[in-house]
C-alpha cells in the first residue's frame, strides 16, 4: 500500500513518538493510506498524523472489506472499522464528520453503487444540525440514482458500532422516519447556504460552467494559456492580490496540436507544464463524461477547457437545438458541481451582421449561455491593438468591468504571450 503525505530518507522508517493508544490508518477507495488517526484514550478527540493537508477530509474505506457489495455510510474511522469487523456482509465507510458527508459520494460513484445504507449516530433524533446533514446526504444519494435507506437502532447505543457489538435489532427505513414530505421534494430549511467559490473572483466560478466567446483567430487560446499559467503556478489573476486556487488544468483542443502549438503557447505563458494535461483520445460528451470525471478526481484537475466546445459533442447532438444541448450541459454541470472543477467552454461567434445582442452571437443554441453561470466575451478594440475581455452575463456577482490586454510576440508566432494593461470602458 502507498502512503501519500509521508516522506522517507533512504530506508529510514517513519517513527511516531506518542503515548499508548490506537493507531487508525485512514485509507481511501484506491487502498492508499492517506494519514493516521491516533486515539490516546485521554480525550474524545483524535490526533492527526499526515503531511497531506487534504487527507483530513478523506472518506475512510476499510481496505479489508472492499470486496463487499453492500455499502453503509457512518461517521468516523473507528466506527467504520469496527462495523466491518462485526458485520462481515457490509462495507462500512466512514465520513470525517457529518458535515463532510459529501466525501462519500466519489466512493459510491467509483463502486457504481445501486443502493446504500446511512447509519449516522442516533443523536440525529435530538440534534437538528446532525439531522440536517443526514437529510442532505440522503437526498444527495437519491439524486445520484442510488436507492437509499436509513438504519436505526435502540438509542441506548449511540453509534452503529455500539449497536452491532450489543446485538441490537437494526431496522431499515426507505425514507426519513417522521418525514411526511413527498420523495424528491425538500424544505428550504434542509439546504445549506453556500458561498460562491471562485478560481478568478467575479470571472470564473469554481465547480460551474463558464463560457468564453470570440471570433476565430482573435487569441482565445492564448488567453486560456494565461489562465492556465496562473492556476498551475499559483499566480494572482488581474486585479487580485491573493493567490488563486492552485491545481492542474486539463486542456481539450480539437483544433490545435499539443506538441506544435498548445505546449509552446503554454510554455511562453509561463505555465507549469507538469500540471497542464491533454487527453490524447478525442472524447465526445455526454458519452465520455464518466471518464472525464475520473480524470478530474485522479489528477487533481481544477479547470477543464473545451476548445471549441461544440467539437466535443456526440454525433447525434444537434448544436442548434436547445433540448439537445441541455442533454449535454446538464450532466456536465452536475459533474462540475460534484468535483468542484470549473469547466470553461470556448465558443466561436457566428457570422451574423448588424446590432445583434452579444447574448445571441455565439455559434449554436442559446442554451449554452443559459446553462453557463458566467459568460465572457473577447473582442478587438477597433481604436488600438488591444483586446478586450468583458462579460455578457454573470449570475453569481455584479457584472465586472472589462479588462484590456495586448499580445507580446516572441521569436515564433506561437511564443506569443499576454500582457494585461488595465480596466477598459468597452
Amino acid at each position: 500500500m502507498s502512503v501519500p503525505g509521508f516522506t522517507r530518507k533512504g530506508e529510514q522508517p517513519i517513527r511516531i513518538k506518542a503515548t499508548k493508544g490506537i493507531l487508525l490508518p485512514v485509507t481511501d477507495t484506491h487502498m492508499r493510506i492517506r494519514g493516521f488517526q491516533i486515539a490516546t484514550g485521554g480525550t474524545p478527540k483524535y490526533l492527526w498524523f499526515s503531511g497531506d493537508a487534504q487527507a483530513k477530509t478523506t472518506c475512510h474505506v476499510p481496505w479489508s472489506a472492499q470486496d463487499r457489495e453492500r455499502v453503509r455510510i457512518t461517521e468516523g474511522v473507528l466506527k467504520a472499522d469496527i462495523a466491518c469487523c462485526v458485520d462481515e456482509t457490509t462495507l462500512t465507510i466512514g465520513v470525517p464528520g457529518t458535515s463532510n458527508w459529501a466525501t462519500a459520494l466519489p466512493v459510491l460513484r467509483s463502486r457504481q453503487c445501486k443502493e446504500v445504507y446511512i447509519a449516522f449516530d442516533m443523536d440525529w433524533q435530538t440534534n437538528d444540525a446532525v439531522k440536517t446533514q443526514m437529510m442532505e446526504l440522503f437526498f444527495a444519494c437519491k439524486s445520484e440514482g442510488i436507492t437509499t435507506f436509513i438504519e436505526m437502532w435502540d438509542s441506548a447505543q449511540k453509534g452503529i458500532d455500539d449497536a452491532l457489538l450489543a446485538g441490537s435489532a437494526i431496522t431499515i427505513h426507505a425514507s426519513l422516519p417522521g418525514n411526511t414530505i413527498v420523495e424528491g421534494v425538500r424544505p428550504a430549511s434542509s439546504y445549506k447556504t453556500v458561498a460562491v467559490d471562485w478560481l478568478w473572483k467575479g470571472w470564473i466560478p469554481k465547480g460551474m460552467l463558464c463560457v468564453l466567446e470570440g471570433d476565430p483567430g482573435l487569441g482565445k487560446s492564448t488567453l486560456c494559456a494565461d489562465i492556465a499559467m496562473r492556476i498551475t503556478t499559483c499566480t494572482p489573476f488581474p486585479g487580485e492580490i491573493d493567490k488563486p486556487v492552485c491545481g492542474s488544468v486539463l486542456f481539450l483542443s480539437a483544433e490545435d496540436d499539443p506538441g506544435r502549438i498548445t505546449v509552446p503557447r503554454m510554455r511562453a505563458a509561463g505555465a507549469n507544464l507538469d500540471k497542464v494535461f491533454f487527453w490524447d483520445y478525442h472524447p465526445t460528451f455526454p458519452e465520455k463524461l464518466a471518464q472525464l470525471e475520473a480524470i478530474i478526481e485522479q489528477m487533481g484537475i481544477v479547470l477543464v477547457i473545451l476548445d471549441p466546445f461544440l467539437a466535443f459533442l456526440d454525433s447525434e447532438i444537434d448544436s442548434y437545438k436547445d433540448q439537445n444541448i441541455r442533454q449535454v450541459l446538464t450532466p456536465i454541470s452536475k459533474m462540475a458541481e460534484r468535483t468542484g472543477c470549473s469547466v470553461l467552454l470556448i465558443r466561436h461567434l457566428n457570422k451574423s451582421q448588424g446590432q445583434v445582442n452579444k447574448m445571441y452571437k455565439g455559434t449554436g443554441s442559446i442554451a449554452v449561455i443559459a446553462a453557463a453561470r458566467v459568460c465572457l466575451y473577447m473582442i478587438q478594440d477597433e481604436d488600438s491593438n488591444d483586446k478586450i475581455l468583458g462579460q455578457v452575463k454573470n449570475n453569481l456577482a455584479p457584472t465586472q468591468a472589462s479588462w484590456a490586454f495586448e499580445f507580446e510576440e516572441g521569436e515564433n508566432w506561437h511564443d506569443t504571450r499576454l500582457h494585461w494593461k488595465g480596466r477598459s470602458e468597452l
